[in-house]
């Protein structure tokens, strides 16, 4: 049997036991709102488009017009409702008006799938920019340095990095000179916060 690459999006759980890892291999994934927030913001900020969302003008999510526009959804497509689909975009636009966190975007490619190995196994991520900066975007409730950096700990964000700088390493023929996390608050007035590792 063929073993599946690692991700980090797994690997994480190993944090905790590796009961905990076994659990999320295994299991099929179902998004949180804030994850579903997360990925429409980084799809307006690095797409720049709804590539992977639909938005369901509707008032709620039942009855037939509820029907009717789910079944004409793409299979794979994340359905979004209008209030959630503005509100990421305001804090989309809070990240692309951020001087220090465009900068940190715009050196290097964005949403490039890599694969390396460690140990023997194979392993697959997608950083969100990689070039001379390795970044990484953030959604998150609160941006302020002393907050953020527990929070950030606690998802693994900083071994998600450090996954994607060892990726870097052996792929690419120059490594990045910068590594940073670019935070924003999912709430007004979306503050903007970015962290250089």
């Amino acid at each position: 049997m063929t073993r599946p690459p690692v991700r980090w999006s797994h690997l994480r759980h190993m944090a905790r036991s590796p009961a905990h890892y076994k659990y999320n291999l295994d299991t099929p994934f179902q998004p949180t709102p804030a994850m579903v927030m997360g990925s429409l913001v980084h799809e307006l900020v690095l797409s720049g488009g709804r590539d992977k969302f639909a938005v369901f003008e509707g008032e709620r999510r039942a009855g037939k017009e509820w029907e009717a526009f789910k079944s004409s959804v793409e299979p794979g497509t994340t359905i979004v409702k209008a209030s959630e689909w503005d509100e990421a975009e305001m804090i989309a636009e809070a990240v692309l008006h951020h001087p220090a966190a465009v900068d940190a975007i715009d050196n290097g490619q964005r949403e490039v799938g890599l694969s390396w190995t460690i140990a023997g196994r194979e392993c697959h991520g997608t950083p969100d920019v990689l070039g001379l900066s390795l970044a990484d975007l953030k959604v998150t409730n609160d941006a302020s340095p002393d907050r953020f950096t527990w929070h950030a700990r606690k998802m693994g964000w900083l071994g998600q990095l450090a996954w994607y700088y060892e990726a870097a390493r052996q792929t690419q023929p120059i490594l990045p000179n910068r590594v940073s996390i670019v935070a924003v608050e999912s709430s007004a007035p979306y503050v903007v916060t970015v962290f250089d590792l």
